[in-house]
């Protein structure tokens, strides 16, 4: 396993930047959208290029008006085809990677929603404490991993999905199978890898 982090690609690595993402990231998690304005009363004007270079990385997402961050690092205020649900707060995610990914790396406990994209099936993930290994789930269930690069929200995650079977996998993707097919136990640490600015 590499120690890769999808989130951290052509983003600026500066103490002052990890700050500022640990702040967006923790705000989205308590289900609170990110005003710039108060961004601006804490960081001062170097955050709005900060912000740009967020958003230009696709680890962040503003509103219709450039307002407020309201997406950030695989979580989204807005609605998208992937639950999550951490403590008392509802939200969703960029891809199906992230319901499993970001609880492993924050160690806590959670339910995440999706649905196999080549049956529709629901599929349901509750951790204890970002621990899947208890979760009485079919063998046959997989990740698929892409192989991708530029803006992570554009390129990575329309086609990070969880598939009932690598069957449902293959007869999804077809000729476009671009990647990995990982099993639920791979994409946990896989998650503590991308997350771990974040981590406790």
């Amino acid at each position: 396993m590499s120690d890769f982090s999808i989130l951290e690609v052509g983003i600026d690595q500066s103490q002052r930047m990890i700050e500022l993402r640990r702040e967006i990231f923790s705000s989205l998690l308590r289900g609170e959208a990110v005003a710039i304005e108060d961004l601006l009363a804490s960081f001062g004007e170097v955050v709005i290029p900060m912000v740009e270079e967020l958003v230009d990385g696709g680890v962040a997402l503003l509103d219709e008006d450039r307002s407020y961050i309201v997406g950030a690092e695989g979580v989204s205020l807005q609605p998208t085809s992937h639950q999550l649900k951490i403590g008392g707060t509802d939200f969703y995610t960029w891809c199906a990677f992230d319901i499993i990914g970001i609880p492993a790396a924050l160690k806590v406990d959670s339910i995440g929603v999706t649905h196999c994209p080549g049956c529709g099936k629901e599929l349901i993930f509750d951790a204890k404490k970002g621990d899947f290994s208890g979760v009485s789930l079919q063998e046959s269930i997989v990740g698929f991993w892409p192989n991708a690069s530029g803006p992570v929200v554009e390129n990575f995650c329309p086609s990070a999905l969880i598939y009932c079977s690598i069957d449902h996998l293959k007869d999804h993707k077809g000729s476009k199978f671009d990647g990995q097919a990982l099993p639920i136990k791979d994409l946990a640490e896989r998650g503590e890898i991308t997350w771990r600015i974040f981590a406790p």
